[in-house]
């Protein structure tokens, strides 16, 4: 029987379900047998699921399960193979016969699609079961498990002769395909790279924007450029480039000197490592920063509203006007429409802002949930540089010492240890700002 499906009429989950119960009679022991190029958690958990309810309804039992994949898909999953194998085995109460093997074709991509339940041979050595080749894959839009699903093609056979062959292939590609060991070390580094970085958070290093939010700056004309070489010079109290001058009227980079250093300068080489996305944070780490700067914001921004209040902005933007208005008149600067009120709004934005004057306070950027979009090389790139610089580092300390030491096999519980940690970042926060 062949057919489309997973378009207005059963789904291809469903035709698998249908091809057991008319090929499995009570008391028969199945194996069930999967090739695919594209697999994902879900999916599988909802096949397993329904061939096992399906086989148990018939009164039969399912004796095995193998499961082929793609390698280079395989290398690309961000689950542990254990993993999907307790997933198979919780199931279907399997203990030991679960097979997920990675399909290796020497580079080539291993594309085919089949489902099979087979069982034993018989007295006149033929097998009975069904096989169900198709164009679906392993996955939600392959099974028609989601609104967007694919309409794929299938083919339904209980052909004996069929059914020695799979079991054959199955048993060629279990043998005879496994991928080089690389590939295996390569997802058993993906995995622990996920566990890794998935603990914690990644913060970009931030450039301050208080030169261009405080600065205000005119656009010089030719006598303008002239004039601002003469010993008379009109703009004795900007600085001078060759075609603007500026000058910052109100001294939002003083506050931040005047306050004073909320994190230590050895803070972000203690608790933190370099990596391609910026500085990587163990979230309880991260939620002492949040912490710190949430108390602390409010001096900042205590500070900033006593120099720049609406009175001084008011005062500061009339004497402004004036200035342009003069140097207008001489014609030294170019035409600048709402140059003062510009200059006047950014202040009071970013006065009134916290997140931005948290970013100036700590000068590093929160990177939100990069792992869900970074592919698998760059998480494997991020996850050698790490490797390499705690390894060669001759006597670790804080993070990296962590790091180091979960690395290189030690009984290391990542939860505790960077709850150890954010501890001690915490005590020494609390006595920085006693300091």
């Amino acid at each position: 029987m062949a057919s489309l499906v997973n378009e207005e009429t059963a789904t291809l989950l469903q035709h698998i379900k249908d091809a057991i119960e008319k090929t499995t009679a009570n008391d028969e022991e199945r194996t069930f047998v999967a090739f695919t190029c594209y697999i994902d958690r879900d999916a599988i958990d909802e096949l397993i699921s329904a061939v096992q309810s399906s086989i148990i309804k018939q009164g039969g039992h399912l004796a095995r399960v193998l499961l082929f994949v793609d390698a280079g898909e395989w290398a690309k999953q961000r689950i542990d193979r254990n993993e999907l194998k307790r997933l198979v085995r919780d199931r279907t109460g399997l203990i030991k016969r679960v097979t997920i093997a990675p399909a290796w074709f020497g580079g080539k991509l291993f594309h085919a699609k089949c489902y099979a339940l087979i069982g034993p041979r018989d007295d006149s050595n033929r097998r009975k079961g069904f096989v169900v080749l198709t164009s679906g894959n392993l996955t939600k839009r392959g099974l028609g498990l989601v609104r967007n699903h694919n309409v794929e093609f299938l083919h339904v056979s209980q052909d004996a002769d069929l059914l020695e062959e799979v079991s054959c292939i199955a048993k060629s590609l279990e043998n005879e395909r496994r991928p080089p060991k690389e590939y295996d070390q390569r997802h058993a580094d993906l995995m622990v790279a996920l566990e890794l970085f998935g603990s914690g958070v990644f913060y970009h290093k931030w450039t301050s924007t208080l030169s261009s939010v405080g600065r205000f700056t005119l656009t010089l004309t030719e006598a303008g450029r002239n004039a601002s070489i003469r010993s008379d010079n009109p703009f004795s109290d900007y600085e001078s480039k060759r075609e603007t001058v500026s000058r910052e009227p109100i001294q939002l980079n003083q506050v931040f000197e005047n306050v004073g250093r909320v994190f230590p300068r050895m803070f972000w080489a203690y608790y933190s490592v370099d990596t391609l996305l910026g500085r990587w944070v163990p979230q309880s780490v991260a939620a002492v920063i949040d912490e710190r700067l949430v108390s602390d914001v409010c001096k900042y921004v205590d500070e900033i509203k006593r120099i720049a209040n609406d009175k001084q902005l008011a005062d500061t933007k009339r004497i402004l006007c004036d200035e342009v208005s003069g140097y207008f008149r001489e014609g030294y600067i170019e035409e600048t429409e709402n140059v003062v009120d510009r200059w006047h709004d950014r202040v009071r934005q970013f006065r009134d802002d916290k997140e931005a004057v948290k970013l100036n306070i700590i000068n590093y950027e929160k990177v939100p949930d990069v792992l869900d979009s970074a592919n698998r090389s760059l998480v494997l790139k991020m996850f050698k540089g790490v490797r390499d610089r705690v390894s060669v580092v001759r006597n670790p300390k804080g993070l990296k010492l962590t790091i180091a030491s979960y690395l290189e096999g030690q009984n290391v519980n990542l939860d505790d240890a960077f709850s150890d940690l954010a501890g001690r970042a915490r005590e020494e926060l609390m006595h920085q700002g006693r300091g």
